[in-house]
């Protein structure tokens, strides 16, 4: 295949030409305009505890509250962006903008701060959250 723009040889599947940059792509999605919120969440205190625990109980520990949070996240329309570490980067108002997606955010931070809260409790621990938006 050969590229309309440049004429240079180019592979079948890619989207751009690499030589001259050109979108080739006919199906490409129209821009939208979003306005998203991003929320972190991290774990405060988490490093103080885990150095006192085995790996397998960090893991056990680490997975049950990201199941939590990523729950809690979802059920507020939200989206997990990623984890690292102790941290979970979520995006509210994707795909489809709601006019909301703040408030969102908002209302899932607090559920996961009152989730934390009953499992510290649980398992007294004393492991908070820092969230920002």
């Amino acid at each position: 295949m050969k590229c309309s723009n440049c004429n240079k040889e180019i592979m079948a599947l890619v989207h751009f030409c690499p030589w001259c940059g050109i979108f080739l792509a006919d199906d490409t999605l129209p821009l939208e305009e979003l306005k998203l919120t991003f929320m972190r969440a991290d774990l405060s205190g988490f490093t103080k505890m885990s150095e006192a625990m085995i790996a397998e109980d960090v893991m056990a520990y680490l997975n049950e509250v990201f199941g939590i949070f990523s729950k809690i996240i979802v059920s507020y329309k939200g989206i997990i962006y990623q984890i690292i570490g102790d941290e979970v980067v979520s995006v509210f108002g994707f795909p489809k903008e709601s006019g909301f997606a703040a408030h969102m955010a908002i209302f899932a931070a607090e559920d996961m701060l009152k989730k934390l809260t009953e499992l510290n409790k649980k398992e007294y621990l004393k492991v908070r959250a820092n969230s920002g938006l």
